[in-house]
């Protein structure tokens, strides 16, 4: 029996709070995706015997859209499509209207002629291979009422994870893998096809929203599986049949997921102890309905207790800076992260970042001297500055107690910066006489 997967989604993706994925046909440690819709009909229940397409996970950064597609296909040729329509484009193939036949004759695009129920404008095709590759990929391009179906990385890709990258065209930068797991039941759960695509070459920006359509047909693209995402009710086992037949607009309801959003781009998230206190500084480059930051502490990296909320931006595209001040840290690791709280209550949370506080205080006698200081509790570094700020003297501090030469400085006033090696800074003044 051919086979035929099918996938249809709705979502603004907008960067979330961890890196971007790596492509190599696995979502294993790639938080940052979001799952948009789970097949729960049976590994058997496709249509198509062991095969078929079980999660379609998307993500964006502000250049690249990110799809992954977990399941597993038969290695004859069959193919995962994608379909994807761009919110700024407005000329591709209307909703309720038969897509073209593709100008790739050996592609299943030529042959996947179906009805969606939804603007469509580009289309991503994998299809299983045989020698010398695995795999072969494509991007069709519909806007405009065109149908050119562009093959990518030079002939294909290989079936192992190892990533592929497209160095010309209009489609230079994509980046796919795909893992093959022999069939559904013999996958770890993390194996699919996977691809990163330039949002300029699809005519998106970081402010796009998308809507998907993904199936698995036969190599001629003219045969649809019954493995829908989101699934059709009661659909499992029975194949949609012929793709020129199917027409997406008679099934009732919508067949796509509703709108999900990471409202935030975090760029950075530090901790730097100074005294006795710990500053935190985040800095974001975009910000969707962003409702505030929760600021957590913990003591072990488990449980974990709020300190105080900072408001967000709500909506922006501006780089935006954000600090806050522990003033009472525990005398130990300090675990930090930041919960970051939509207007609807939806949240992420940041990656953990940790300082330690040893509540020892450096000591520096006498602050009225001729020849030396002397300094304890302060392994690290010493900086002498003047009064005009500059740096005149450094000295590297490797014992708790530690003397430091000043006889041949010039008489005056001089600011001691102590940056000690668990990352608290101290200052006092001392006078050269």
């Amino acid at each position: 029996m051919k086979k035929s997967f099918l996938l249809f989604c709705s979502v603004l993706l907008c960067a979330s709070l961890m890196a971007q994925p790596t492509i190599n046909g696995s979502d294993a440690g790639d938080t940052d995706y979001i799952t948009l819709a789970t097949w729960t009909q049976g590994n058997g229940n496709t249509g198509f015997g062991p095969y078929g397409i079980l999660e379609l996970k998307a993500y964006t950064d502000n250049s690249n859209l990110y799809l992954m597609v977990l399941g597993d296909i038969e290695d004859n040729f069959n193919a995962i499509a994608i379909f994807i329509d761009v919110s700024d484009i407005t000329d591709g193939v209307a909703a309720c209207t038969q897509l073209p036949s593709g100008s790739d004759a050996l592609s299943p695009f030529n042959g996947l002629t179906t009805t969606l129920d939804f603007s469509t404008d580009y289309g991503v095709r994998y299809n299983g291979g045989g020698v010398p590759y695995e795999g072969f990929v494509s991007i069709i391009d519909y806007t405009g009422g065109g149908n050119t179906d562009t093959p990518l990385f030079g002939g294909g890709i290989a079936g192992n994870g190892t990533s592929s990258t497209q160095m010309s065209g209009t489609f230079a930068g994509t980046e796919a893998a795909y893992i093959n797991s022999t069939d559904l039941n013999s996958r770890s759960g993390d194996e699919g096809f996977e691809i990163k695509i330039p949002l300029s070459s699809i005519g998106a920006s970081s402010s796009s929203s998308f809507q998907f359509f993904a199936l698995q047909s036969n190599g001629a693209g003219n045969f649809i599986s019954a493995n829908t995402l989101p699934e059709i009710a009661g659909q499992g086992g029975s194949n949609l049949g012929n793709s020129s037949d199917v027409n997406f607009c008679d099934i009732p309801g919508n067949q796509f997921t509703s709108d999900q959003v990471l409202p935030v781009d975090l760029l950075s998230f530090s901790a730097k102890a100074q005294l006795n206190e710990v500053q935190l500084q985040w800095v974001t480059a975009s910000e969707i309905n962003n409702s505030h930051f929760e600021l957590q502490r913990s003591s072990n990296g488990k449980e974990w207790t709020a300190l105080d909320k900072v408001l967000g931006a709500g909506n922006s595209v501006q780089k935006i800076d954000y600090s806050f001040v522990d003033a009472s840290p525990l005398k130990s690791v300090n675990y930090y992260r930041l919960k970051q709280v939509d207007f609807d209550g939806a949240y992420e949370y940041s990656s953990i970042v940790s300082v330690t506080i040893d509540g020892k205080n450096a000591t520096v006698y006498p602050t009225l001297a001729s020849s030396e200081i002397i300094v304890t509790q302060a392994v690290g570094v010493a900086t002498l500055y003047d009064m005009s700020g500059k740096l005149v003297r450094q000295f590297q501090i490797n014992d708790e107690v530690q003397t430091l030469d000043i006889q041949d400085l010039i008489n005056g006033k001089y600011l001691l910066e102590l940056n000690k090696a668990d990352g608290t800074i101290e200052t006092t003044w001392i006078v050269k006489q």
